[in-house]
């Protein structure tokens, strides 16, 4: 079973180092994440409206 997971772990791994590359922990950071976040969110809640 230990084999199954492996992928996940080395993906989920790799997405981790790229945010820590990303975020610098500034003040700025945390705004542009929120915005961000925001964004997403706005635009996966929307999603359905469109194809109305």
């Amino acid at each position: 079973m230990p084999g199954v997971f492996r992928p996940i772990k080395q993906v989920t791994q790799l997405c981790a180092d790229l945010l820590r590359k990303i975020y610098s922990g500034h003040v700025g950071d945390y705004i542009a994440w929120l915005l961000f976040g925001a964004a997403t969110l706005a635009a996966l809640l929307a999603k359905p409206c469109w194809l109305r």
